[in-house]
C-alpha cells in the first residue's frame, strides 16, 4: 500500500478479502466544504467520487494511522477537524452544511475467519465410537404418562402419625369393591371396599414400591449400609439378597426390618422416653408446661431444658447454630440410673453381642472402656496423663495466649502420635516402625523445629518462638515418662 505521491509505502500481510465492503455511499464536495471552517482553509482536499471503499487498513498497520498534524475548531465549536496522516488529509468529526448529503445509514458489520480443522483430525472424528451422536443421560428419561404418575405419586403420598401407608383414597375404593357371602349363613351378600391396596391390582405394585424406596430414602441417614438393599434386592414384595455368613444375614435383616417399621420403633422409644422422663422429672414437666421457672435445686438446671413437640425433655447448648441433626443438637435427657438409660447406651456406644456386621467383617474386637475409668484405657491414657503432668509442670501458671496454647496443643499431639505402636528393632535394615501418624498424615514425624531456641525463649514477645519454647521443654519432660 502507498499513497498518490509514493512517498510512503507499507506492507500488508495475511489480509483478508471479501467479495464487496457494503458501507455508505454519501459524497462531501470537500471544495466547498472547506471555506465553511477556518482551521480547514489552506489544506489540499480533493473530491471524493462514487467509486467506493476498497481497502480497510486495521490497527495492525499502525504506521498507516499516523497522525502528523492536528488542525482542531475552537474550543466548544461542534466542527469537523482536520489530521494528516501518510495517505495525506482526513476530514473527521460531525459536518453540517447544504454540501453534506444528509442521507443517514446505521450498520454494524462482523468479519471473521472460520478455523479449519485438520483433516486427520476429522477422519479420527468421524470414525470414533463418541461421534455416534449418543450422549449418555445424566437423569432417567421418562415419558409424559410416567412423569405425571410420578408427580402424582409425590404430591400425594404423605405421613399418617409418622407412618406412610398404602391406603386407597375414598373416591376410589368403590374401583376395588367385592361382594362376600357369609358362609352357611342365610344373611344377604355383603358388599365391600378395599381401603388399601390389593396384590392382584394393576397400580398396586407401583404404589407400594414407591412407598417401600421412599421410606428407604427417608431413613438412609439411620441406616447407610441398608437402605440401598431395598432399591438394588426387592422385586415387589419379596427380598432377594446373598450374605457370606449367617451373621451378617441376621443382622442386615435385622437392620432391615428395623428402617422399614423406623417410624413405629421411633414411636414407642419416644414414649418410652416420656415414661422414664415423668417418672424421675416430673416436677420440671410441670413447671415447663405451665411456663414456669424451675427450681435451682433441680438436678437438670444446667442442661437448659426444654419441652418439644410430642411432649419430651430435651437439652440445648452452644450447639444450637451448629448444622447438625435436632437429635444431636437436641438430645433427650434420661434418668441417670434408669433401665431405659443403660439400655440406650449399650445399643448406641456399646453393640452388645458383635451386633456390628461391618466391624466383624474387618476383625474389630470391642473393648469397652467405661467412664472414669482411664486405667482401662493402657498406654494411651498413662500418655495424656503424663502429658498433662509434663504441660503443668511447664506452664506452671504461666499466662499464654490463645494461639499460642492452640499451637502447642497441635504440636504436642503430633509428638504423641509419632510414639512408635510396635517393637522397636535395633537392625537398621528393618522398615520403618508404625506411629500414628502413619495413619493420620502418612509419614512418622512432620515436626521440624524452625529454629533453635532455649527454655528462656518461653517469655519471648515472639509467639512463634515462645510455642516452640513450650513444645521443646514438653519434649524434654515428657521423653523419659513415654519413652518405649
Amino acid at each position: 500500500m502507498y499513497d498518490r505521491q509514493n512517498v510512503h509505502r507499507f506492507s500488508v500481510d495475511d489480509a483478508l478479502t471479501v467479495p464487496n465492503i457494503n458501507v455508505s455511499q454519501r459524497s462531501v464536495d470537500f471544495t466547498c466544504l472547506k471555506n465553511l471552517w477556518p482551521q480547514l482553509k489552506g489544506i489540499g482536499l480533493n473530491a471524493v467520487g462514487k467509486d467506493g471503499v476498497a481497502v480497510l487498513l486495521g490497527m495492525d498497520i499502525v504506521e498507516a494511522h499516523e497522525q502528523y498534524r492536528v488542525l482542531k475548531p475552537p474550543y466548544g465549536v461542534k466542527a469537523p477537524r482536520a489530521i494528516q496522516t501518510p495517505f495525506g488529509w482526513c476530514i473527521v468529526g460531525p459536518m453540517y452544511g447544504p454540501f453534506i448529503n444528509p442521507c443517514k445509514t446505521y450498520r454494524v458489520y462482523r468479519i471473521g475467519q472460520t478455523v479449519q480443522d485438520d483433516l486427520t483430525d476429522l477422519v479420527k472424528y468421524q470414525w470414533s465410537i463418541e461421534s455416534l451422536g449418543i450422549q449418555r443421560a445424566t437423569t432417567e428419561m421418562l415419558s409424559n404418562d410416567d412423569k405425571r404418575a410420578l408427580h402424582i405419586l409425590q404430591t400425594t403420598t404423605r405421613k399418617t402419625n409418622g407412618v406412610m401407608n398404602v391406603r386407597v383414597t375414598k373416591a376410589d375404593q368403590a374401583m376395588l369393591s367385592f361382594l362376600w357371602p357369609k358362609p352357611n349363613s342365610d344373611t344377604p351378600v355383603g358388599h365391600f371396599n378395599m381401603r388399601v391396596h390389593i396384590f392382584g391390582a394393576a397400580c398396586s405394585l407401583s404404589v407400594c414400591t414407591y412407598v417401600l424406596r421412599r421410606t428407604a430414602e427417608d431413613n438412609k441417614t439411620q441406616f447407610p449400609t441398608v437402605w440401598e438393599r431395598v432399591f438394588n434386592n426387592f422385586y415387589v414384595d419379596n427380598y432377594l439378597d446373598s450374605f457370606m455368613s449367617e451373621q451378617e444375614t441376621e443382622t442386615s435383616c435385622h437392620d432391615l426390618k428395623l428402617m422399614l417399621s423406623y417410624a413405629e420403633v421411633n414411636e414407642a422409644f419416644i414414649t418410652c422416653v416420656n415414661l422414664a422422663q415423668r417418672e424421675s422429672y416430673e416436677e420440671e414437666i410441670s413447671c415447663l408446661s405451665s411456663k414456669k421457672l424451675l427450681r435451682v435445686q433441680s438436678k437438670i438446671l444446667t442442661l437448659s431444658p426444654f419441652l418439644d413437640q410430642k411432649g419430651s425433655l430435651r437439652a440445648q447448648g452452644r450447639l444450637e447454630r451448629a448444622e447438625l441433626p435436632y437429635e444431636v443438637k437436641h438430645p433427650f435427657i434420661l434418668p441417670r440410673k434408669h433401665t431405659l438409660t443403660n439400655m440406650t447406651t449399650e445399643r448406641t456406644l456399646w453393640p452388645l453381642k458383635g451386633n456390628c456386621g461391618s466391624a466383624w467383617r474387618h476383625g474389630v474386637q470391642w473393648h469397652f472402656s467405661p467412664p472414669s475409668a482411664p486405667h482401662f484405657g493402657g498406654v494411651w491414657e498413662r500418655m495424656i496423663r503424663s502429658a498433662k503432668a509434663a504441660l503443668h509442670k511447664i506452664l506452671n501458671g504461666r499466662a499464654t495466649s490463645d494461639e499460642v496454647l492452640l499451637t502447642v496443643f497441635i504440636e504436642v499431639e503430633s509428638l504423641l502420635n509419632s510414639r512408635p505402636l510396635t517393637h522397636i528393632s535395633i537392625d537398621p535394615s528393618d522398615p520403618e516402625l508404625l506411629t500414628p501418624n502413619h495413619f493420620l498424615l502418612g509419614r512418622s514425624c512432620p515436626h521440624v523445629p524452625p529454629d533453635v531456641v532455649t527454655e528462656i525463649d518461653i517469655s519471648s514477645r515472639r509467639k512463634w518462638r515462645a510455642a516452640q519454647a513450650i513444645v521443646d521443654s514438653f519434649l524434654e519432660k515428657m521423653a523419659p515418662r513415654v519413652r518405649p
